[in-house]
């Protein structure tokens, strides 16, 4: 099952068969095609109550296929600590009343669509290597602030941690 799953994150990452050489900067022909990033997240784990927690990744831009960009992000997610109460699953385990934390490093493929000049759907998939391993799925929005800077609100999933969260991205 794993093999299938890192297979078809494969393909998302590779860009669907996009040469990474066709690389370019985004709309607006602001600086480099990689990028980094940091922001903010409410975590819950199986719905139960809520920690906040923080994130850095890098991306690199692969191109664009018709109207969709596509590019690869990898980063590392600390949920802060989700206090719970009653028997859940979480990352660490099946546990009472207490708190958990997931933390560990993530890659994803992800693919945006403009909506308009300063506007982006986004959709991520792509795999958790920490504490909550697994697959990753994500959606949101992108609001482009300057030629360099992009804030990004997503919904992500992950095996046992949801996650909403807030973002900011700067491009050389």
């Amino acid at each position: 099952m794993k093999q299938r799953i890192v297979g078809v994150v494969l393909v998302v990452c590779g860009g669907f068969g996009v040469p990474v050489a066709s690389a370019a900067p985004p709309a607006g022909g602001a600086g480099a095609p990689y990028y980094v990033g940091a922001g903010g997240s409410l975590n819950s784990v199986s719905g139960s109550d809520y920690g906040l927690g923080v994130q850095v990744f890098g991306g690199y831009d692969l191109g664009s296929v018709n109207a969709v960009r596509f590019a690869v992000e990898a980063g590392y997610l600390d949920t802060g600590r989700m206090d719970y109460s009653g028997s859940v699953t979480a990352p660490a385990g099946s546990l009472g009343s207490s708190s958990a934390r997931a933390r560990g490093l993530w890659a994803t493929g992800l693919g945006r669509v403009p909506v308009s000049k300063d506007v982006e759907i986004l959709g991520r998939l792509g795999l958790d290597f920490g504490d909550d391993d697994g697959v990753v799925v994500g959606v949101g929005a992108a609001f482009n602030g300057n030629r360099r800077t992009q804030f990004r609100a997503e919904f992500v999933v992950r095996d046992h941690v949801d996650s909403i969260q807030v973002n900011v991205t700067y491009r050389p």
